[in-house]
């Protein structure tokens, strides 16, 4: 296939050779008005199981567009999912860049989490779900980031497996460097998780609470108290190099 930079679209149905691929109103919109696409164009697809799809618009207009196959330009690759994320959700414009660079950096599933010092309203799931699609097709992964709904802290280690590791970033310095609990736990970093304080940090009782689970780890980034934001991407972009 050519490096031609083809529009991509995340389409979450089956891959049939055999029957047209109908795009929402919202992607034939963006193709026809937006990207100027016509009849006999090409554009990419994928829906996370069947890999990446060469296709060519057979119909398009301001509602609607039908596409045929034309070849198969990426299979889907056998990985472990990615690491999940849990987050005190932040103000909009800080959470859409926390979730964009995410998605880039690999996550599997964006868990927001209530806590007794988050200071935001309730998240919109369906905003943030439209955040990780477009962040996906822009980035070329294969796959789309789950986005569950807000759960307080205590549910969620509740939820959390007892023989799978989730890396607490713990902003009271008590934790080891996050690279050395990655060589000490590196056969659990598979199905890992990072959690990640809101703005002032968790509650004592909260650190509590998470220091006395048997799957929680606390580890530390260094000295300086980094915004939530950068703490994820910063954990994130450190797993990510050392999968690799």
């Amino acid at each position: 296939m050519t490096s031609k930079n083809y529009s991509r679209l995340y389409i979450p149905t089956s891959i049939n050779s055999g029957s047209p691929i109908h795009t929402s109103p919202e992607q034939a919109h963006y193709l026809h008005k937006v990207m100027r696409l016509k009849i006999a164009d090409q554009v990419l697809i994928f829906n996370g199981i069947d890999g990446e799809w060469l296709m060519e618009i057979q119909t398009i207009s301001r509602k609607s567009a039908a596409l045929s196959l034309v070849e198969q330009t990426r299979e889907q690759p056998k990985m472990n999912p990615g690491p999940r994320l849990f987050f005190a959700p932040i103000k909009k414009s800080r959470m859409t860049f926390l979730m964009e660079k995410a998605t880039e950096l690999g996550v599997s599933t964006f868990f927001p989490v209530t806590t007794q010092h988050t200071n935001s309203n309730v998240p919109n799931l369906q905003r943030m779900a439209a955040h990780v699609v477009e962040a996906s097709e822009q980035c070329r992964r294969l796959t789309v980031p789950g986005v569950m709904p807000p759960a307080p802290l205590e549910t969620c280690l509740d939820q959390w497996p007892d023989q799978q590791i989730l890396f607490w970033l713990d902003e009271t310095e008590g934790g080891h460097p996050l690279i050395h609990a990655f060589d000490q736990f590196q056969s659990k970093l598979p199905n890992c998780g990072f959690i990640i304080g809101p703005e002032g940090g968790f509650s004592p009782q909260e650190q509590k609470m998470l220091t006395s689970h048997k799957s929680v780890v606390p580890v530390s980034l260094g000295p300086i108290i980094l915004r939530s934001e950068t703490a994820a991407l910063a954990s994130l972009a450190n797993w990510q190099q050392w999968a690799s």
